[in-house]
């Protein structure tokens, strides 16, 4: 398994006050980055395009493992949203990363877009719309050199340890069953 990671900075505008008015002096990101996590939690999200860059058929199960490959995380206060992508071979993690990459930011321009024209529409004085900022990579994404899983020496020490307990409950099982064939 290889590893790319990447943060998406998500798109950013005024906010609207209860009355319909835009506060020119308060910037949200819109949307949240908690509404661009729950998209990759939904396999139907994902297009057909994006699961053939990931290497993986457009069948329920494809779209079910997609959603097992990919860990979101919100960071810098909700404005941004770091996603890792983990999938067997680098240069389908790369492609993958591309993919969902272009996923991500179209779906949160669109909605940056609509509340843009919702903000819009519903101030007397439309002109105050000072930010209206899209979403962008804030770096290159990033894959691993090396293979990120499993690794070798962990499944050693895990193996050798679990060995050890195994022989440990043997052993005791062994002089349970020994005083007990010696009291009867």
């Amino acid at each position: 398994m290889y590893e790319a990671n990447f943060i998406i900075k998500m798109p950013s505008a005024n906010a609207i006050s209860s009355l319909g008015e835009i506060e020119k002096h308060i910037i949200k990101p819109v949307p949240t980055a908690l509404d661009a996590k729950k998209l990759l939690l939904k396999p139907e999200n994902f297009s057909k395009e994006t699961l053939k860059s990931c290497g993986l058929n457009d069948t329920n199960g494809g779209r079910k493992e997609i959603v097992g490959y990919i860990t979101s995380h919100i960071v810098n206060y909700e404005s941004s949203l770091q996603i890792v992508v983990r999938l067997p071979g680098d240069e389908i993690v790369r492609n993958c990363a591309d993919a969902i990459l272009r996923n991500i930011t179209q779906f949160a321009n669109f909605q940056k877009d609509q509340y843009v024209q919702y903000a819009q529409l519903a101030s007397s004085n439309a002109s105050l719309m000072l930010v209206n900022e899209n979403a962008f990579l804030t770096s290159p994404i990033r894959v691993s050199d090396k293979i990120v899983s499993p690794r070798f020496w962990h499944l050693i020490a895990g193996c050798i340890l679990i060995g050890l307990i195994l022989m440990c409950l043997i052993d005791w099982l062994r002089i349970q069953f020994k005083e007990a064939s010696l009291r009867s």
